[in-house]
């Protein structure tokens, strides 16, 4: 833990008690019990909300999204 600190510290060019100080104030902003859900439970209502998708787009999601960006 200490070493990803300092990771992060040196990257953002901050003294560690910074880097600290800046995780624990996003940790307390944080809703009550926020960290107790897993992602999935939290967004498990969005799930199938998107009518006309492809069948296979978790699986194959590379190939529908391989020219995105493209100018075609």
């Amino acid at each position: 833990m200490l070493a990803e600190l300092d990771r992060r510290a040196k990257r953002r060019r901050l003294p560690r008690a910074d880097v600290i100080r800046d995780a624990l104030s996003t940790y307390l902003e944080l809703p009550e019990g926020a960290l107790q859900r897993r992602p999935v439970d939290r967004i498990r209502h969005l799930l199938g909300a998107i009518d006309g998708l492809p069948d296979n787009l978790a699986s194959r999601a590379d190939d529908y999204l391989e020219d995105l960006g493209r100018r075609r």
